[in-house]
Protein backbone atom coordinates (compact mmCIF):
# COMPACT_ATOMS: atom_id res chain seq x y z
CA UNK A 1 0.00 0.00 0.00
CA UNK A 2 1.10 3.68 -0.78
CA UNK A 3 0.09 6.93 0.25
CA UNK A 4 1.50 10.03 -2.38
CA UNK A 5 1.57 13.91 -0.54
CA UNK A 6 1.88 16.41 -3.16
CA UNK A 7 1.87 20.16 -2.67
CA UNK A 8 2.45 23.19 -4.78
CA UNK A 9 5.68 24.76 -2.67
CA UNK A 10 5.21 27.99 -4.22
CA UNK A 11 1.71 28.11 -2.99
CA UNK A 12 1.85 26.25 0.18
CA UNK A 13 -1.86 27.83 1.01
CA UNK A 14 -3.58 25.51 -0.54
CA UNK A 15 -4.47 22.18 -0.12
CA UNK A 16 -2.59 19.27 -0.68
CA UNK A 17 -3.51 16.24 -2.76
CA UNK A 18 -3.15 12.32 -0.66
CA UNK A 19 -2.97 10.15 -3.31
CA UNK A 20 -3.53 6.28 -1.78
CA UNK A 21 -3.29 2.83 -3.26
CA UNK A 22 -2.19 -0.98 -3.46
CA UNK A 23 0.71 -1.85 -5.65
CA UNK A 24 2.54 -5.03 -5.80
CA UNK A 25 6.38 -5.45 -6.38
CA UNK A 26 6.74 -7.41 -9.62
CA UNK A 27 9.78 -8.54 -9.09
CA UNK A 28 9.22 -10.30 -6.08
CA UNK A 29 6.14 -11.77 -8.23
CA UNK A 30 8.49 -13.17 -10.58
CA UNK A 31 10.53 -14.94 -8.39
CA UNK A 32 7.66 -17.46 -7.67
CA UNK A 33 8.08 -20.44 -9.71
CA UNK A 34 4.55 -21.50 -10.51
CA UNK A 35 3.32 -19.17 -12.59
CA UNK A 36 1.51 -20.25 -15.52
CA UNK A 37 2.98 -18.88 -19.63
CA UNK A 38 0.35 -16.34 -19.78
CA UNK A 39 0.80 -14.79 -16.50
CA UNK A 40 4.60 -15.07 -16.80
CA UNK A 41 3.92 -13.10 -19.98
CA UNK A 42 1.77 -10.21 -18.07
CA UNK A 43 4.29 -9.77 -15.40
CA UNK A 44 6.97 -9.14 -18.23
CA UNK A 45 4.64 -6.70 -19.11
CA UNK A 46 4.46 -4.46 -16.79
CA UNK A 47 7.74 -2.36 -14.59
CA UNK A 48 8.74 -2.16 -11.33
CA UNK A 49 5.43 -2.02 -9.82
CA UNK A 50 2.05 -4.05 -10.75
CA UNK A 51 -1.12 -1.68 -10.60
CA UNK A 52 -4.03 -3.55 -8.77
CA UNK A 53 -6.40 -1.43 -9.95
CA UNK A 54 -5.93 -2.30 -13.71
CA UNK A 55 -6.03 -5.99 -13.67
CA UNK A 56 -9.11 -5.74 -10.94
CA UNK A 57 -11.69 -3.66 -13.13
CA UNK A 58 -10.96 -5.66 -16.24
CA UNK A 59 -11.47 -8.60 -14.19
CA UNK A 60 -14.71 -7.06 -12.48
CA UNK A 61 -15.88 -6.77 -15.82
CA UNK A 62 -15.74 -10.49 -16.85
CA UNK A 63 -17.08 -11.16 -13.46
CA UNK A 64 -19.80 -8.90 -14.22
CA UNK A 65 -21.07 -9.98 -17.43
CA UNK A 66 -20.57 -13.21 -16.34
CA UNK A 67 -23.22 -12.24 -13.98
CA UNK A 68 -25.32 -11.08 -16.96
CA UNK A 69 -25.15 -14.09 -18.49
CA UNK A 70 -25.75 -16.76 -15.52
CA UNK A 71 -28.96 -14.89 -14.48
CA UNK A 72 -29.84 -14.70 -17.67
CA UNK A 73 -29.04 -18.85 -18.00
CA UNK A 74 -31.21 -19.47 -14.65
CA UNK A 75 -33.89 -17.57 -15.28
CA UNK A 76 -34.35 -19.64 -18.64
CA UNK A 77 -33.12 -22.99 -16.76
CA UNK A 78 -36.37 -22.82 -14.21
CA UNK A 79 -38.46 -19.84 -15.79
CA UNK A 80 -41.51 -22.87 -14.95
CA UNK A 81 -40.60 -23.12 -11.18
CA UNK A 82 -39.91 -19.31 -11.24
CA UNK A 83 -43.79 -18.91 -12.88
CA UNK A 84 -45.15 -21.76 -10.25
CA UNK A 85 -43.86 -19.45 -7.47
CA UNK A 86 -45.13 -16.68 -8.49
CA UNK A 87 -48.53 -17.94 -8.68
CA UNK A 88 -47.94 -19.40 -5.32
CA UNK A 89 -46.83 -16.18 -4.00
CA UNK A 90 -49.71 -14.46 -5.57
CA UNK A 91 -52.25 -16.92 -3.96
CA UNK A 92 -50.64 -16.27 -0.32
CA UNK A 93 -50.38 -12.65 -0.74
CA UNK A 94 -54.12 -12.72 -1.66
CA UNK A 95 -54.95 -15.08 1.79
CA UNK A 96 -52.99 -13.00 3.53
CA UNK A 97 -54.54 -9.80 2.11
CA UNK A 98 -56.78 -9.23 5.52
CA UNK A 99 -55.70 -6.49 7.77
CA UNK A 100 -54.52 -9.03 10.51
CA UNK A 101 -56.79 -8.51 13.82
CA UNK A 102 -58.26 -11.39 15.33
CA UNK A 103 -59.84 -13.59 12.82
CA UNK A 104 -63.56 -12.28 12.97
CA UNK A 105 -61.88 -9.39 10.87
CA UNK A 106 -62.51 -9.44 7.18
CA UNK A 107 -60.88 -7.18 4.45
CA UNK A 108 -61.08 -3.37 4.34
CA UNK A 109 -62.00 -4.30 0.43
CA UNK A 110 -64.52 -6.70 1.61
CA UNK A 111 -65.92 -4.11 3.93
CA UNK A 112 -66.40 -1.61 1.59
CA UNK A 113 -68.34 -3.81 -0.80
CA UNK A 114 -70.72 -5.42 2.13
CA UNK A 115 -71.56 -2.05 3.05
CA UNK A 116 -72.51 -1.33 -0.42
CA UNK A 117 -75.15 -4.64 -0.07
CA UNK A 118 -76.50 -2.47 2.20
CA UNK A 119 -79.59 -4.43 3.95
CA UNK A 120 -77.82 -7.81 1.95
CA UNK A 121 -75.22 -7.67 4.96
CA UNK A 122 -77.05 -6.14 8.14
CA UNK A 123 -80.36 -8.30 7.78
CA UNK A 124 -78.88 -9.99 10.83
CA UNK A 125 -81.03 -13.46 9.53
CA UNK A 126 -79.46 -16.92 10.41
CA UNK A 127 -80.53 -19.76 8.08
CA UNK A 128 -82.35 -21.78 9.76
CA UNK A 129 -80.00 -24.77 9.85
CA UNK A 130 -77.52 -22.44 11.22
CA UNK A 131 -80.31 -20.99 13.75
CA UNK A 132 -81.32 -24.37 14.93
CA UNK A 133 -77.70 -25.08 15.25
CA UNK A 134 -76.85 -22.44 17.41
CA UNK A 135 -79.98 -22.79 19.28
CA UNK A 136 -78.92 -26.72 20.23
CA UNK A 137 -75.24 -25.25 21.25
CA UNK A 138 -76.60 -23.02 23.33
CA UNK A 139 -78.80 -25.41 25.28
CA UNK A 140 -75.56 -27.90 25.67
CA UNK A 141 -73.65 -24.96 26.88
CA UNK A 142 -76.71 -23.98 29.63
CA UNK A 143 -76.85 -27.33 30.42
CA UNK A 144 -72.94 -27.88 30.81
CA UNK A 145 -72.70 -25.40 33.91
CA UNK A 146 -71.30 -27.04 36.78
CA UNK A 147 -69.61 -25.76 40.33
CA UNK A 148 -65.92 -24.72 39.38
CA UNK A 149 -62.60 -25.55 41.57
CA UNK A 150 -60.28 -22.86 41.20
CA UNK A 151 -56.32 -24.33 41.39
CA UNK A 152 -54.86 -22.60 44.48
CA UNK A 153 -52.51 -20.19 44.44
CA UNK A 154 -48.57 -21.83 43.91
CA UNK A 155 -45.28 -22.08 45.34
CA UNK A 156 -44.08 -18.94 43.13
CA UNK A 157 -47.10 -16.44 44.35
CA UNK A 158 -45.79 -14.16 46.53
CA UNK A 159 -47.16 -10.59 47.15
CA UNK A 160 -45.98 -7.59 45.29
CA UNK A 161 -44.59 -4.17 47.03
CA UNK A 162 -46.45 -2.47 43.97
CA UNK A 163 -49.08 0.09 44.78
CA UNK A 164 -52.42 -0.31 44.67
CA UNK A 165 -54.01 2.11 42.22
CA UNK A 166 -57.53 1.20 43.54
CA UNK A 167 -59.34 -1.07 45.53
CA UNK A 168 -62.64 -2.33 43.91
CA UNK A 169 -65.06 -4.04 46.06
CA UNK A 170 -68.33 -6.37 45.13
CA UNK A 171 -70.35 -2.87 45.58
CA UNK A 172 -68.08 -1.12 42.78
CA UNK A 173 -68.49 -4.06 40.16
CA UNK A 174 -71.57 -3.57 37.43
CA UNK A 175 -72.80 -6.68 36.55
CA UNK A 176 -71.19 -10.52 36.94
CA UNK A 177 -67.48 -10.18 36.73
CA UNK A 178 -66.12 -12.88 34.79
CA UNK A 179 -63.17 -14.69 35.59
CA UNK A 180 -60.61 -17.00 33.91
CA UNK A 181 -57.80 -19.59 35.48
CA UNK A 182 -57.29 -23.05 35.62
CA UNK A 183 -58.45 -26.06 37.99
CA UNK A 184 -56.45 -27.76 39.77
CA UNK A 185 -56.00 -30.24 37.12
CA UNK A 186 -54.51 -27.26 34.93
CA UNK A 187 -57.21 -27.24 32.66
CA UNK A 188 -58.90 -24.12 31.37
CA UNK A 189 -62.32 -22.86 33.15
CA UNK A 190 -64.15 -19.48 33.21
CA UNK A 191 -66.24 -18.75 35.66
CA UNK A 192 -69.29 -16.02 35.26
CA UNK A 193 -71.91 -17.02 38.04
CA UNK A 194 -71.41 -16.54 41.71
CA UNK A 195 -73.69 -18.35 44.24
CA UNK A 196 -71.99 -16.99 47.96
CA UNK A 197 -68.71 -18.07 47.99
CA UNK A 198 -69.16 -20.73 44.86
CA UNK A 199 -68.74 -19.89 41.23
CA UNK A 200 -70.25 -21.49 38.49
CA UNK A 201 -68.97 -21.64 34.67
CA UNK A 202 -68.19 -23.69 32.18
CA UNK A 203 -64.69 -26.59 32.52
CA UNK A 204 -62.42 -26.55 29.33
CA UNK A 205 -64.68 -28.74 27.45
CA UNK A 206 -67.51 -26.68 27.36
CA UNK A 207 -65.22 -23.59 26.56
CA UNK A 208 -64.47 -25.97 23.68
CA UNK A 209 -68.15 -25.69 22.50
CA UNK A 210 -68.27 -22.00 23.33
CA UNK A 211 -65.78 -21.30 20.53
CA UNK A 212 -67.41 -23.82 17.96
CA UNK A 213 -70.41 -21.51 18.95
CA UNK A 214 -68.73 -18.67 17.94
CA UNK A 215 -67.20 -20.20 14.96
CA UNK A 216 -70.41 -20.89 13.73
CA UNK A 217 -71.99 -18.21 13.93
CA UNK A 218 -68.93 -16.35 12.11
CA UNK A 219 -70.11 -18.73 9.13
CA UNK A 220 -72.57 -15.96 8.50
CA UNK A 221 -71.30 -12.80 6.47
CA UNK A 222 -73.00 -10.26 8.40
CA UNK A 223 -72.12 -11.41 11.80
CA UNK A 224 -68.08 -12.00 10.41
CA UNK A 225 -68.62 -8.52 8.95
CA UNK A 226 -70.08 -6.33 12.13
CA UNK A 227 -69.32 -8.72 15.72
CA UNK A 228 -66.20 -9.22 17.21
CA UNK A 229 -65.70 -12.05 18.93
CA UNK A 230 -65.42 -10.91 22.42
CA UNK A 231 -68.92 -9.13 21.74
CA UNK A 232 -70.50 -12.96 20.95
CA UNK A 233 -68.27 -14.81 23.89
CA UNK A 234 -69.91 -11.76 26.04
CA UNK A 235 -73.48 -12.34 24.39
CA UNK A 236 -73.18 -16.16 24.66
CA UNK A 237 -72.24 -15.56 28.33
CA UNK A 238 -75.21 -12.88 29.58
CA UNK A 239 -77.60 -15.39 27.81
CA UNK A 240 -76.31 -18.48 29.87
CA UNK A 241 -76.81 -16.10 33.38
CA UNK A 242 -79.80 -15.12 32.20
CA UNK A 243 -81.13 -18.28 31.16
CA UNK A 244 -79.16 -20.69 34.71
CA UNK A 245 -81.47 -17.56 36.64
CA UNK A 246 -84.58 -17.43 35.38
CA UNK A 247 -84.91 -20.28 32.60
CA UNK A 248 -85.41 -17.82 29.66
CA UNK A 249 -87.53 -18.68 26.52
CA UNK A 250 -85.72 -17.18 24.35
CA UNK A 251 -82.96 -19.62 22.47
CA UNK A 252 -79.36 -18.38 22.37
CA UNK A 253 -79.75 -17.61 18.41
CA UNK A 254 -82.73 -15.41 18.56
CA UNK A 255 -80.73 -13.62 21.98
CA UNK A 256 -77.54 -12.86 19.84
CA UNK A 257 -79.67 -11.40 16.66
CA UNK A 258 -81.46 -9.31 18.81
CA UNK A 259 -78.76 -7.94 20.78
CA UNK A 260 -77.08 -7.26 17.18
CA UNK A 261 -79.81 -5.50 16.65
CA UNK A 262 -79.09 -3.07 18.93
CA UNK A 263 -75.37 -3.13 19.11
CA UNK A 264 -74.63 -2.72 15.06
CA UNK A 265 -73.59 0.92 14.50
CA UNK A 266 -71.74 3.50 12.30
CA UNK A 267 -69.03 4.45 14.16
CA UNK A 268 -65.95 6.63 13.92
CA UNK A 269 -62.89 5.47 15.60
CA UNK A 270 -60.17 7.83 16.47
CA UNK A 271 -56.49 6.45 17.34
CA UNK A 272 -53.89 9.36 18.17
CA UNK A 273 -50.69 9.43 16.67
CA UNK A 274 -48.13 10.35 18.88
CA UNK A 275 -45.29 12.95 17.88
CA UNK A 276 -47.15 14.02 15.00
CA UNK A 277 -48.94 17.45 14.59
CA UNK A 278 -50.45 18.44 11.59
CA UNK A 279 -51.98 22.19 10.49
CA UNK A 280 -54.88 20.50 8.34
CA UNK A 281 -56.57 17.23 8.56
CA UNK A 282 -56.13 15.98 5.22
CA UNK A 283 -57.72 12.34 3.18
CA UNK A 284 -55.21 9.58 2.71
CA UNK A 285 -56.95 6.80 1.15
CA UNK A 286 -59.59 4.94 3.29
CA UNK A 287 -59.06 6.76 6.36
CA UNK A 288 -58.76 10.67 7.63
CA UNK A 289 -55.84 12.44 9.24
CA UNK A 290 -57.51 14.80 11.75
CA UNK A 291 -55.70 17.05 14.53
CA UNK A 292 -57.13 16.57 17.71
CA UNK A 293 -57.40 19.90 18.30
CA UNK A 294 -58.68 21.98 22.01
CA UNK A 295 -62.03 22.96 20.87
CA UNK A 296 -62.53 18.80 20.16
CA UNK A 297 -61.51 18.03 23.50
CA UNK A 298 -63.54 21.08 24.84
CA UNK A 299 -66.90 19.95 23.26
CA UNK A 300 -66.36 15.97 24.10
CA UNK A 301 -65.94 17.14 27.90
CA UNK A 302 -69.50 19.44 27.94
CA UNK A 303 -71.63 16.42 26.30
CA UNK A 304 -69.92 13.73 28.54
CA UNK A 305 -70.96 16.02 31.40
CA UNK A 306 -74.56 16.76 29.91
CA UNK A 307 -75.10 12.95 29.69
CA UNK A 308 -73.65 12.66 33.05
CA UNK A 309 -73.57 15.15 35.64
CA UNK A 310 -73.45 13.05 38.39
CA UNK A 311 -70.18 12.26 36.85
CA UNK A 312 -68.80 15.54 36.35
CA UNK A 313 -65.53 15.58 38.71
CA UNK A 314 -64.46 11.93 36.96
CA UNK A 315 -65.01 13.71 33.44
CA UNK A 316 -63.41 16.50 34.18
CA UNK A 317 -60.23 14.87 35.39
CA UNK A 318 -60.43 12.32 32.11
CA UNK A 319 -60.39 15.04 29.75
CA UNK A 320 -57.89 17.28 32.15
CA UNK A 321 -55.64 13.86 31.58
CA UNK A 322 -56.21 13.85 27.95
CA UNK A 323 -55.48 17.56 27.34
CA UNK A 324 -51.93 16.55 28.80
CA UNK A 325 -51.68 13.48 26.75
CA UNK A 326 -53.26 13.58 23.00
CA UNK A 327 -54.43 17.21 22.12
CA UNK A 328 -52.80 18.72 19.55
CA UNK A 329 -51.43 15.44 18.39
CA UNK A 330 -53.14 14.11 14.98
CA UNK A 331 -55.62 10.98 14.79
CA UNK A 332 -56.52 8.30 12.20
CA UNK A 333 -60.16 8.40 11.81
CA UNK A 334 -61.66 5.37 10.10
CA UNK A 335 -65.20 5.06 9.56
CA UNK A 336 -66.43 1.75 10.28
CA UNK A 337 -70.16 -0.35 11.15
CA UNK A 338 -69.84 -2.93 13.74
CA UNK A 339 -70.18 -3.72 17.30
CA UNK A 340 -68.13 -1.04 19.49
CA UNK A 341 -65.08 -3.45 20.31
CA UNK A 342 -64.86 -4.94 16.54
CA UNK A 343 -64.71 -1.36 15.54
CA UNK A 344 -61.99 -0.81 17.77
CA UNK A 345 -59.96 -3.79 16.80
CA UNK A 346 -60.05 -3.17 13.18
CA UNK A 347 -59.93 0.75 13.73
CA UNK A 348 -56.76 0.13 15.73
CA UNK A 349 -55.58 -2.05 13.03
CA UNK A 350 -56.06 0.18 9.73
CA UNK A 351 -54.51 2.95 11.68
CA UNK A 352 -51.43 0.49 12.40
CA UNK A 353 -50.63 0.11 8.43
CA UNK A 354 -51.80 3.68 7.80
CA UNK A 355 -48.76 5.04 10.17
CA UNK A 356 -46.50 2.52 8.66
CA UNK A 357 -46.96 4.11 5.12
CA UNK A 358 -47.27 7.87 6.59
CA UNK A 359 -43.92 7.75 8.73
CA UNK A 360 -42.21 7.09 5.13
CA UNK A 361 -42.67 10.97 4.72
CA UNK A 362 -41.32 11.61 7.97
CA UNK A 363 -38.38 13.36 8.61
CA UNK A 364 -35.85 11.04 10.54
CA UNK A 365 -36.70 8.93 6.80
CA UNK A 366 -34.25 10.17 4.75
CA UNK A 367 -31.77 11.16 7.98
CA UNK A 368 -29.82 7.74 9.35
CA UNK A 369 -29.27 10.06 12.37
CA UNK A 370 -32.61 11.04 13.10
CA UNK A 371 -34.68 8.99 15.23
CA UNK A 372 -39.01 8.74 14.54
CA UNK A 373 -41.01 8.25 17.63
CA UNK A 374 -44.51 8.60 15.76
CA UNK A 375 -46.00 5.52 15.92
CA UNK A 376 -49.84 5.01 17.63
CA UNK A 377 -50.27 6.56 20.70
CA UNK A 378 -49.02 4.07 24.01
CA UNK A 379 -46.79 2.24 21.31
CA UNK A 380 -44.65 5.10 21.03
CA UNK A 381 -40.86 4.90 22.44
CA UNK A 382 -38.40 8.09 23.13
CA UNK A 383 -35.28 6.60 24.92
CA UNK A 384 -34.57 8.32 28.30
CA UNK A 385 -32.45 6.67 31.11
CA UNK A 386 -33.84 6.81 34.88
CA UNK A 387 -30.85 6.66 37.29
CA UNK A 388 -30.90 6.70 41.19
CA UNK A 389 -27.54 7.52 42.64
CA UNK A 390 -27.25 6.49 46.62
CA UNK A 391 -24.09 7.25 48.97
CA UNK A 392 -23.70 7.58 52.30
CA UNK A 393 -26.45 10.06 53.01
CA UNK A 394 -26.73 11.41 49.78
CA UNK A 395 -29.60 10.50 47.33
CA UNK A 396 -30.19 11.76 43.51
CA UNK A 397 -32.48 10.59 40.68
CA UNK A 398 -32.40 11.89 37.30
CA UNK A 399 -34.77 11.23 34.51
CA UNK A 400 -32.99 12.53 30.88
CA UNK A 401 -33.04 11.36 27.36
CA UNK A 402 -30.58 9.16 25.60
CA UNK A 403 -28.35 10.75 23.12
CA UNK A 404 -30.14 10.17 20.54
CA UNK A 405 -31.68 12.90 18.11
CA UNK A 406 -35.19 12.76 17.88
CA UNK A 407 -36.98 14.25 15.03
CA UNK A 408 -40.58 15.24 16.45
CA UNK A 409 -42.85 15.62 13.54
CA UNK A 410 -45.24 18.75 13.12
CA UNK A 411 -46.71 19.16 9.33
CA UNK A 412 -47.55 22.42 7.82
CA UNK A 413 -50.06 23.19 4.90
CA UNK A 414 -47.17 24.11 2.66
CA UNK A 415 -45.41 20.93 3.60
CA UNK A 416 -48.41 18.82 2.80
CA UNK A 417 -48.99 20.82 -0.29
CA UNK A 418 -46.11 19.33 -1.52
CA UNK A 419 -46.66 15.96 -0.45
CA UNK A 420 -50.32 15.82 -1.62
CA UNK A 421 -49.71 14.01 -4.77
CA UNK A 422 -47.32 11.30 -3.02
CA UNK A 423 -50.11 11.17 -0.28
CA UNK A 424 -52.58 10.31 -2.38
CA UNK A 425 -50.54 7.32 -4.45
CA UNK A 426 -49.81 6.27 -0.78
CA UNK A 427 -52.96 5.99 0.48
CA UNK A 428 -53.62 3.94 -2.13
CA UNK A 429 -51.97 1.03 -0.57
CA UNK A 430 -53.36 0.84 2.55
CA UNK A 431 -55.83 -1.67 1.20
CA UNK A 432 -53.88 -4.32 -0.21
CA UNK A 433 -56.77 -6.49 -1.30
CA UNK A 434 -56.52 -5.43 -5.22
CA UNK A 435 -52.99 -4.45 -5.30
CA UNK A 436 -50.66 -6.11 -8.00
CA UNK A 437 -47.10 -7.28 -7.53
CA UNK A 438 -45.49 -3.78 -7.86
CA UNK A 439 -48.03 -2.19 -5.73
CA UNK A 440 -47.45 -4.92 -2.82
CA UNK A 441 -43.37 -4.53 -3.26
CA UNK A 442 -43.35 -0.92 -3.13
CA UNK A 443 -46.20 -0.83 -0.24
CA UNK A 444 -43.75 -3.63 1.80
CA UNK A 445 -40.54 -1.42 0.59
CA UNK A 446 -42.08 2.30 2.40
CA UNK A 447 -43.27 0.27 5.47
CA UNK A 448 -39.93 -1.33 5.91
CA UNK A 449 -37.64 2.03 5.43
CA UNK A 450 -40.68 3.97 7.78
CA UNK A 451 -40.29 0.96 10.23
CA UNK A 452 -35.91 1.87 9.72
CA UNK A 453 -35.99 5.27 11.42
CA UNK A 454 -37.72 4.00 14.62
CA UNK A 455 -34.28 2.08 15.76
CA UNK A 456 -31.99 3.33 17.26
CA UNK A 457 -28.72 1.14 16.48
CA UNK A 458 -27.35 1.79 13.06
CA UNK A 459 -27.35 -1.83 12.13
CA UNK A 460 -31.06 -2.12 12.73
CA UNK A 461 -31.47 0.43 10.15
CA UNK A 462 -29.25 -0.87 7.68
CA UNK A 463 -31.01 -4.39 7.83
CA UNK A 464 -34.46 -2.92 7.50
CA UNK A 465 -33.49 0.16 4.61
CA UNK A 466 -31.39 -3.02 2.54
CA UNK A 467 -34.37 -5.23 3.14
CA UNK A 468 -36.56 -2.45 1.35
CA UNK A 469 -34.21 -2.40 -1.55
CA UNK A 470 -33.82 -5.94 -1.84
CA UNK A 471 -37.72 -6.31 -2.04
CA UNK A 472 -38.08 -3.84 -4.77
CA UNK A 473 -35.22 -4.56 -7.31
CA UNK A 474 -34.53 -8.66 -6.74
CA UNK A 475 -36.35 -10.43 -9.47
CA UNK A 476 -36.11 -13.78 -7.38
CA UNK A 477 -34.16 -15.44 -4.53
CA UNK A 478 -31.88 -16.99 -7.37
CA UNK A 479 -30.50 -13.72 -7.96
CA UNK A 480 -27.43 -12.28 -6.57
CA UNK A 481 -28.14 -9.91 -3.79
CA UNK A 482 -25.20 -7.52 -3.71
CA UNK A 483 -24.58 -7.65 -7.44
CA UNK A 484 -28.21 -7.26 -8.84
CA UNK A 485 -28.69 -4.31 -6.10
CA UNK A 486 -25.77 -2.68 -7.00
CA UNK A 487 -26.72 -2.20 -10.16
CA UNK A 488 -30.01 -1.67 -10.36
CA UNK A 489 -29.86 1.51 -7.60
CA UNK A 490 -26.64 3.07 -9.88
CA UNK A 491 -28.66 2.43 -12.88
CA UNK A 492 -32.22 4.18 -11.66
CA UNK A 493 -30.41 7.01 -9.78
CA UNK A 494 -28.18 7.77 -12.46
CA UNK A 495 -31.57 8.90 -14.57
CA UNK A 496 -31.93 11.19 -10.90
CA UNK A 497 -29.06 12.97 -11.65
CA UNK A 498 -26.62 10.84 -8.99
CA UNK A 499 -22.83 9.24 -10.17
CA UNK A 500 -23.54 5.61 -10.79
CA UNK A 501 -20.12 4.91 -9.94
CA UNK A 502 -20.88 6.63 -6.31
CA UNK A 503 -23.51 4.77 -5.95
CA UNK A 504 -22.20 1.42 -6.36
CA UNK A 505 -19.54 1.91 -4.33
CA UNK A 506 -21.91 3.21 -0.74
CA UNK A 507 -23.58 -0.32 -1.65
CA UNK A 508 -20.72 -2.37 -2.08
CA UNK A 509 -20.15 -0.36 1.48
CA UNK A 510 -23.59 -1.12 2.57
CA UNK A 511 -22.99 -4.85 2.26
CA UNK A 512 -19.84 -5.36 3.56
CA UNK A 513 -21.09 -3.41 6.65
CA UNK A 514 -24.12 -5.98 6.64
CA UNK A 515 -21.79 -8.62 7.43
CA UNK A 516 -19.95 -7.87 10.13
CA UNK A 517 -23.85 -6.97 11.61
CA UNK A 518 -23.18 -6.50 15.64
CA UNK A 519 -19.48 -7.37 15.54
CA UNK A 520 -18.28 -3.80 15.46
CA UNK A 521 -18.33 -0.02 16.72
CA UNK A 522 -19.50 2.07 14.19
CA UNK A 523 -16.78 4.78 12.78
CA UNK A 524 -18.42 8.28 11.80
CA UNK A 525 -17.24 6.91 8.31
CA UNK A 526 -19.62 3.72 8.37
CA UNK A 527 -22.57 6.29 9.48
CA UNK A 528 -21.42 8.91 6.54
CA UNK A 529 -21.88 5.37 4.00
CA UNK A 530 -25.35 4.57 5.95
CA UNK A 531 -26.67 8.47 5.40
CA UNK A 532 -25.47 8.30 1.63
CA UNK A 533 -27.29 4.55 1.21
CA UNK A 534 -30.17 6.04 2.97
CA UNK A 535 -30.62 8.66 1.41
CA UNK A 536 -30.47 6.99 -2.39
CA UNK A 537 -32.87 4.18 -1.23
CA UNK A 538 -35.27 6.59 -0.40
CA UNK A 539 -35.25 8.20 -3.73
CA UNK A 540 -35.32 5.07 -5.20
CA UNK A 541 -39.14 4.18 -3.12
CA UNK A 542 -39.89 7.46 -4.55
CA UNK A 543 -39.06 7.16 -7.78
CA UNK A 544 -41.06 3.92 -7.65
CA UNK A 545 -43.62 5.30 -6.20
CA UNK A 546 -44.68 8.10 -8.95
CA UNK A 547 -44.42 5.41 -11.28
CA UNK A 548 -46.43 2.83 -9.59
CA UNK A 549 -49.20 2.85 -12.45
CA UNK A 550 -46.65 2.04 -15.29
CA UNK A 551 -45.86 -1.57 -13.78
CA UNK A 552 -47.59 -5.10 -12.53
CA UNK A 553 -44.72 -6.49 -11.15
CA UNK A 554 -41.24 -5.95 -10.12
CA UNK A 555 -39.46 -8.04 -12.85
CA UNK A 556 -40.90 -4.90 -15.51
CA UNK A 557 -39.89 -2.16 -12.69
CA UNK A 558 -36.27 -3.99 -13.13
CA UNK A 559 -36.49 -4.57 -16.77
CA UNK A 560 -37.65 -0.82 -17.72
CA UNK A 561 -34.89 -0.24 -15.58
CA UNK A 562 -32.03 -2.04 -17.39
CA UNK A 563 -33.67 -1.09 -20.66
CA UNK A 564 -33.19 2.38 -20.09
CA UNK A 565 -29.48 2.03 -19.40
CA UNK A 566 -28.32 -0.11 -22.47
CA UNK A 567 -30.63 2.77 -24.32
Amino acid sequence: MFVRYSQDPEQPSLAAQITTGVQLDAEKLRNWDRWTAPARAYLDTVGEEVPIEDFVSSYALEIEEFQIWIDDQLVKFHAADIAELDALREEYALSKSVIEVPHETESLEQSAVSDLEGELIDDFLLPPTTAIEIAQMGADLLASIRKLDFAAMGKDHFKSDRPVGAKITPEDIIGQPIIAGEDKDGNPVLGFILRGSEVYGFDHKSIELLQNTTNSLFDISWAKQRLSEKFVWNAIIDWCISSFNSGGAVNLAESIVSISKIEVKSLDVWAPIAHLEIESGFSFGPVDILPMTAEMINRLESDGIKSSPSQEAGIRGLFNSLRGTIQGYASVVVHLKGVSERAKLEGLAIGREAINLLRFFSPAASVADLYCPTSLFGSEVVPTSHVLVLGDGSFSYSEEGLPISVAYWRMSNAKLANLREALNATGALIRTEYLDEFERAVRSGMILFGTAATFREPSDRLIYTLSAMEGLLLKHELEVAAYSVEKRMAQLLANDEEVPSEVARIVRAIYRLRARHGSLQWSDFDRDVLQEFVRYAHRVIVLALQNISQFGTRADFIEAIECTNRA
